[in-house]
């Protein structure tokens, strides 16, 4: 709530951190956030994802979002300009609450002395803030989540080795924070799995320990994907498909990793030279190299730091290094960001009774200690404050998106499109896909995407035969509609398969809104 009030607050003195700015959320990688967003929807309103939530990325970000957004009162789920923006405002919420509740989680278990616990969770207060206004960290995607994710397996498991022969269920709980970063995203996933089997031989060791309780919400889960997976492919959805997109194959991805070992950007020193200081590696092995000194005596503690050194440049098997940008996130902050608040949070334990010890008698004089009543009154009084003045946001944006966003009401009710109703389908209709990338559309219309296709085109598709077959065949049944732009109905300027602009032509292709935006489909 605190984080909030401050970006709220920077906000409403002009500065312009994008914290409700939608514009920020239409160019190409953040449009996987609004593609997050979409699918979280979908879900919460009962659609399964080998239906309509079909996506190349991991799914697990927007089942968890979805539990969050289930909560919302149904009226939030009516398609609008509105509630769209309600909706993107409140998954951004829910990704700052995420982000802090897992470091401070993290900073409960490893630093027990009060006011040590204190000036950490301060430090890290500071650590967040710069992310939020200077890194966008509150976008709703994978890699805003990853870091924070590891950072809380890392130290759940240093707190189990700290003591392991009394608190097992923390192994079970760092193996189980393991699996859902594989599940949210992909991109950390050689380090994921190089930890995943550090803790299975940890695991394995004590099995005897091993009770329901610690299985119990494996079921659980098992039985939520079950109900939300449907028959999902996900072998064709995540892996086939981004081979598509061109991640390649495991030749090329370790040719990226090599890469990157060897980069090295001519200003290296610069504190932003790899994007976030955090993710800086020299200063990351630094004060990795400080931990194993300071943890010298432990050969189980050395061993987690070597291999947190050792998986830094693990990341970025997606992508070959090109040096980051400061204004914004990119694939290379996961696991050095990760570790390095990991590693942060060793030097703080190591000298936390120091840092007790010196500071508890300030404290004391200063009378740290605040009345229970008067902080409950001060943080309800806190909460509507700042709820008032997110409201004022969300109304100032509504009006603003009013003015630039396409209506497209008047062409969906004339073509006979699919309203979005999940539980029993409507029959008789058009379902609706976009040759081209805005996922908002769906949050801001009433429109059924088309079953086991992207809601958006990209043109990786266009090598992936299965893919134009399944829109060849809905299309020509008559079941499928397909917005394109103008230039899309050219070969010459197309970013379209040749052989899908025939399949369109061959249909009847309207024109519905001024000259650029044509809806194709095979009248029945």
């Amino acid at each position: 709530m605190s984080i909030l009030a401050i970006l709220v607050i920077f906000q409403s003195k002009g500065t312009d951190i994008g914290l409700f700015d939608l514009g920020k959320w239409r160019y190409v990688h953040i449009g996987d956030a609004s593609e997050n967003i979409k699918n979280a929807l979908f879900l919460a309103k009962g659609g399964k994802l080998n239906e309509y939530v079909t996506s190349n990325h991991m799914p697990g970000l927007y089942l968890y979002l979805s539990l969050f957004i289930s909560f919302l009162p149904n009226d939030f789920y009516t398609n609008s300009l509105s509630n769209s923006v309600v909706i993107l405002t409140f998954s951004s919420f829910v990704t700052i609450f995420t982000l802090v509740s897992l470091c401070f989680l993290s900073i409960n278990l490893l630093l027990k002395e009060a006011i040590t616990n204190i000036i950490t969770k301060i430090v890290f207060f500071l650590v967040l803030l710069n992310l939020f206004l200077s890194f966008d960290y509150f976008r709703v995607l994978s890699e805003t989540y990853l870091p924070f994710i590891q950072l809380s397996y890392l130290s759940i498991f240093f707190y189990y080795l700290q003591d392991s022969k009394n608190r097992f269920r923390f192994l079970v709980s760092a193996i189980y924070l393991v699996g859902f970063s594989i599940f949210f995203g992909l991109t950390n996933f050689f380090a994921d799995m190089i930890f995943l089997s550090l803790f299975a031989v940890f695991f394995l060791k004590e099995a005897r320990k091993i009770r329901i309780i610690h299985i119990l919400p494996a079921f659980l889960l098992i039985i939520f994907l079950s109900l939300k997976s449907g028959n999902f492919n996900y072998h064709y959805w995540i892996i086939e498909t981004n081979k598509a997109q061109g991640l390649g194959s495991g030749i090329v991805m370790f040719e990226n990793i090599l890469g990157n070992i060897l980069y090295w950007p001519e200003k290296w020193y610069s504190p932003n030279a790899f994007g976030p200081i955090y993710d800086h590696q020299f200063y990351i092995l630094l004060l990795g190299i400080l931990c194993i000194y300071l943890k010298r005596k432990s050969l189980r503690s050395i061993l987690v730091l070597v291999i947190c050194l050792f998986i830094l440049p693990l990341d970025s098997w997606r992508i070959q290094e090109q040096g980051n940008v400061l204004g914004s996130q990119t694939y290379k902050t996961d696991v050095n960001m990760g570790v390095c608040f990991f590693f942060m949070l060793v030097v703080f334990q190591k000298f936390s009774i120091q840092i007790q010890r010196t500071l508890q008698i300030p404290f004391h004089k200063l009378n740290f200690e605040v009345n229970l009543y008067f902080y409950r009154f001060a943080m309800i009084v806190a909460f509507f404050i700042l709820s008032f003045r997110v409201l004022s946001y969300i109304t100032k944006f509504i009006e603003i998106e009013r003015q630039v966003t396409i209506n497209h009401s008047h062409w969906i009710s004339q073509e006979n499109i699919c309203k979005q109703k999940f539980i029993r389908p409507n029959d008789g209709c058009y379902c609706l896909a976009l040759m081209y990338w805005d996922q908002d559309f769906f949050l801001r219309n009433d429109v059924r995407p088309c079953v086991n296709q992207f809601a958006a085109y990209s043109p990786h598709l266009n090598s992936d035969e299965r893919y134009l077959n399944l829109v060849k065949e809905s299309f020509l049944n008559g079941k499928a509609a397909y917005l394109l732009n103008r230039s899309d109905l050219n070969n010459e300027t197309s970013i379209l398969n040749p052989k899908l602009i025939d399949l369109f032509k061959s249909g009847k292709c309207k024109q519905v809104h001024e000259d650029y935006l044509f809806l194709c489909k095979n009248e029945k």
